[in-house]
């Protein structure tokens, strides 16, 4: 919204002249650019923080990992001493010493909910057994999705550790089941089953994570801890443990982001708006120091630089192009010193003001009126419209037929005119001009008028 303000304003800057559309464009284009830039470097600076937080939250997920496989570890390290211990004494078991044996590695095991021998494929064993009394005598065979899960373990020859289950005796855990081999021939199996819950609260309850969501799921894709919806997100950072378990965690979102950005966008639109103000004042200033050079500051008019530009223009069209040639016209105001000793300055300049406005009056498409200097103007007549040049120089004489007002004073102005005519009076602009200023002169030698002593003199009234 204040971006497209700026511009309107930029746009708003200047006349409508096609300089003026230049500056604009120019100070448009600097602003866009600027703008352009500051947007690339916000986007850096947005990617550069995603990708930080990204790091964060894939070291956070890395460690949430670690913590977990650390304390699943343990538990299962527990559960293998004691599976050895079962090999190597599965001959004179009995009740009360596996009962003391599971009560041992129960209480050192913080998130072991029971432990659970079964000989052969009947859970014979349990402890603690108060808790877990419905579950003696379970049968794997008659239950297919666990002794899908004990044949696997068997199978295999090693421990495997059980997604998320229902548990017989109530409840939820993963189960860790360890095959017993006796003489190369299976005898039973150790399931420890594991409060995951329990495990994973105290893992990620803590504030070590700072915060960060965390979520954990089994091999069967069933979140244990977190929100589900975390796994949607494929630019969260995601690990998977040996036991296929899936880590993820979301990258924080830093408060202090949208405020730099904020400021980063500010700044660059205060400083595309001076830049670009001060890109339309520098042309606008340096098409002004071009215009004055070439335009007299009293009266606009074309000075003598842009005058001579113009006569060595039609003098090149002339010999390339075969133009038929030009005149050129020279106009001396009589006795304006007089003007300015008797009335002033002031009025001097009201009437170099006046003849040159009258002068721009008489020119056409293509022609153009200069100040020479001083009293003097000269006149740029493209093509020759008259055959004879007594025409045109008549129609500028007629600029003294009338008097210059000033203050309510009526001054009386005479002058003289002289032409030249391109090529036939000079093929450069030197000879063109003093061609014109000697019958200017030549004129004003010859010319004999009867009030020329009241030039510059207020008119009477008749």
């Amino acid at each position: 919204m204040h971006q497209s303000r700026l511009i309107s304003v930029l746009s708003s800057l200047g006349g409508g002249s096609t300089s003026e559309a230049t500056w604009r464009l120019a100070a448009i284009a600097l602003f866009t650019a600027v703008l352009a830039i500051t947007e690339t470097g916000v986007g850096l600076y947005q990617r550069s923080a995603a990708a930080g937080a990204f790091t964060d939250a894939a070291v956070t997920v890395s460690q949430a990992q670690a913590r977990m496989e650390s304390e699943l570890a343990s538990i299962l390290h527990l559960s293998s001493g004691l599976s050895a211990y079962f090999t190597l004494n599965a001959d004179h078991l009995d009740a009360a010493e596996i009962e003391q044996m599971f009560a041992l590695l129960h209480d050192e095991a913080r998130h072991v909910r029971n432990f659970g021998l079964a000989v052969g494929y009947v859970l014979t064993y349990v402890y603690p057994v108060e808790a877990n009394r419905a579950a003696i005598g379970l049968d794997y065979r008659r239950i297919p999705r666990q002794y899908e899960a004990v044949r696997e373990a068997i199978e295999r020859g090693q421990p495997t550790l059980s997604p998320l289950l229902d548990l017989a005796q109530g409840g939820q855990g993963v189960i860790y089941r360890a095959p017993i081999f006796r003489n190369g021939e299976y005898w039973g199996l150790l399931s420890t089953v594991i409060d995951v819950h329990s495990l994973t609260r105290a893992l990620f309850s803590e504030s070590g994570f700072g915060g960060m969501p965390i979520a954990v799921r089994d091999p069967k894709n069933v979140t244990i801890w977190g929100d589900d919806a975390l796994f949607d997100n494929s630019d969260n950072p995601m690990l998977v443990s040996d036991h296929d378990w899936q880590y993820v965690a979301q990258p924080a979102s830093d408060p202090r982001i949208p405020v730099i950005v904020g400021l980063i966008r500010g700044f660059g639109l205060l400083l595309a708006a001076s830049l670009a103000f001060s890109l339309y004042m520098a042309l606008r200033h340096h098409d002004d120091l071009i215009r004055l050079s070439r335009q007299d500051a009293l009266t606009g008019l074309a000075n003598r630089r842009r005058l001579n530009e113009h006569i060595r223009h039609g003098l090149e069209r002339v010999r390339l192009n075969n133009d038929p040639g030009f005149t050129v016209v020279f106009v001396d105001l009589d006795g304006f010193k007089q003007i300015n000793d008797s009335m002033g300055h002031r009025a001097g300049d009201a009437v170099l003001s006046e003849i040159a406005r009258r002068l721009v009056g008489l020119c056409h498409g293509g022609d153009v009126a200069a100040r020479w200097g001083g009293d003097e103007f000269a006149i740029y007549l493209a093509g020759l419209r008259d055959r004879d040049p007594e025409v045109a120089l008549d129609r500028f004489r007629s600029v003294f037929d009338r008097p210059v007002t000033f203050n309510g004073t009526a001054i009386l102005i005479r002058g003289s005119v002289g032409h030249a005519i391109a090529p036939r009076d000079g093929d450069n602009e030197q000879d063109l001009i003093c061609a014109a200023d000697r019958r200017m002169y030549r004129q004003k030698t010859h010319r004999h008028a009867p009030d020329d002593r009241r030039q510059g003199r207020p008119a009477r009234a008749s």
